[in-house]
């Protein structure tokens, strides 16, 4: 298993703003495929499978008390073909904000089971599916100070389980409105993927809630089967 990682975050200038849902399909791949460059060009596969539709088929040993999350945070699936081997098989989950959950290989499953609980503040926060994922974070060293309760993390999966929430609050992708969750199979992969690759443009959250702090920050990620079990990122 071989990785190639690529990394684009994209920041709002204050007085910009961010209108979710009103992208056509294809401004919305236009933007994508502007800000990110092509993928490698030693990259390709023609078996590259892709679906928005969660399946129970596989079980994860998600932590029980989170395990009910794992459908809401799901947006689609991607496997590679099944040309390659068996030790060189994998398949990930993609979370609502464009980041990796779930990743199994030969090996298993490679996410931890969402058991994080950690404290800041005298205070027990619950991060399921938040931080024992594969995402981007972006931190302010000019304005965090954990000490004095001001955190700044910006998180490509979301928000952590305070300010009296019962559910996580996800990252979204900017570019698809609730409306477009409910659009059958082809015409939302039509919006990300293609070929051997999936493409998805994210609004990242401050993950401790309440914040006086803002998430001016959009994340970019792409990722390709580049067959011979090969994932680009």
């Amino acid at each position: 298993m071989r990785f190639y990682s690529k990394l684009f975050i994209a920041f709002i200038t204050s007085g910009a703003h961010i209108q979710l849902g009103q992208c056509t399909k294809d401004l919305h791949r236009a933007i994508l495929d502007d800000i990110m460059p092509p993928t490698s060009e030693f990259c390709s596969s023609s078996d590259t499978t892709f679906t928005n539709v969660y399946s129970r088929e596989r079980i994860s040993e998600w932590y029980k008390p989170y395990r009910h999350f794992a459908e809401d945070v799901f947006l689609m699936e991607m496997k590679n073909g099944e040309n390659n081997k068996d030790a060189q098989k994998w398949s990930i989950r993609v979370g609502q904000g464009g980041n990796i959950y779930s990743f199994v290989g030969a090996f298993g499953e490679a996410m931890p089971p969402q058991a994080n609980v950690h404290s800041t503040d005298n205070k027990k926060e619950g991060a399921p599916f938040m931080d024992e994922v594969w995402q981007t974070v972006a931190v302010d060293t000019t304005q965090n100070n954990v000490a004095e309760g001001h955190s700044y993390f910006i998180h490509q999966a979301g928000t952590y389980l305070t300010d009296d929430l019962r559910e996580p609050f996800w990252s979204r992708d900017v570019c698809i409105s609730e409306d477009d969750r409910d659009l059958i199979e082809e015409e939302l992969l039509d919006m990300h993927c293609e070929d051997n690759f999936c493409s998805f443009g994210s609004w990242g959250q401050q993950a401790h809630i309440p914040t006086t702090f803002t998430s001016p920050a959009l994340y970019f990620n792409r990722y390709a089967d580049c067959g011979n079990g090969v994932l680009e990122h």
